[in-house]
């Protein structure tokens, strides 16, 4: 296996954290010689158990045939598969406290590199914080700067939209595989972001979306960004999440907090 294919691999171990691939990867000096580490290596270099440490050194065995699945579909998905030593691999992303080892891409790689922002905010939002979401997207946009969101419904789906054919384009973080669109009712503007902007996601193709991906997916958002905008969200919420881990990272954070006209 190459390091690529090994990264992938890896990704596919269910339970193992991005920051213990990182840590087995950085050990071994490469992804595909994480596989020669001995149990106690692992269980050193990554704060792993001896049980989950057994499941990695069992992978290329066990998971042979997943990988081979895995791989396949990316291909015939138009997928491209960028590790952490991938030339396109975005440098603000590989800045962050937690990149993930392996992304999933389909669309147009060249924003992996352009300036970003992230819009985000509620899946219920009112017609006031749509029509912001969309007039902060679409200007960004036209200037040139990437949007960024999560393909949720509401805010999310409002920005996505109008950045879409921008010279800066929409870039959409998924909460589930590339094979595996969540919300369903977004499977045409995916469709749309995969034609004319970017898809990305960590998680295999067809995994499908859990509760725990989302903050996940949250943490993506916000590391590509060098600022985001909470176009309107409650207090609790993923937008605020988002707001809070890209304060953490050093990244500027914006808020509408009434009529921004006014």
């Amino acid at each position: 296996m190459n390091d690529a294919e090994s990264a992938v691999l890896l990704n596919l171990v269910r339970g193992l954290p991005p920051r213990a691939a990182r840590a087995l990867a950085g050990h071994a000096g490469s992804p595909s010689q994480v596989f020669h580490l001995s149990a106690g290596e692992m269980v050193r270099a990554a704060g792993i158990s001896m049980e989950k440490a057994g499941e990695v050194l069992s992978a290329p065995t066990a998971l042979a045939r997943e990988l081979d699945e895995e791989m396949a579909l990316a291909q015939s998905s138009g997928a491209e598969i960028v590790t952490l030593n991938h030339p396109l691999y975005p440098g603000i992303l590989l800045e962050s406290s937690d990149p993930p080892p392996v992304l999933y891409c389909k669309g147009r790689l060249e924003l992996l590199g352009r300036p970003s922002v992230a819009v985000v905010g509620t899946r219920r939002a009112t017609d006031y914080g749509l029509a912001a979401a969309e007039a902060f997207s679409k200007e960004l946009a036209a200037a040139g700067v990437t949007v960024v969101s999560g393909l949720a419904a509401g805010i999310d789906s409002a920005a996505h939209r109008a950045a879409l054919d921008g010279p800066g384009g929409t870039l959409a973080v998924l909460g589930g595989g590339l094979a595996r669109v969540y919300p369903r009712e977004n499977v045409r503007l995916a469709e749309k972001i995969g034609e004319r902007g970017l898809l990305v996601s960590e998680f295999s193709m067809s995994r499908g979306p859990e509760r725990h991906h989302f903050p996940r997916r949250n943490r993506i958002i916000a590391g590509l960004s060098l600022g985001v905008l909470v176009a309107e969200a409650p207090e609790i919420s993923g937008a605020m999440i988002t707001a809070r881990l890209a304060a953490e990272e050093g990244r500027e954070v914006f808020a509408l907090p009434g009529p921004y006209r006014s």
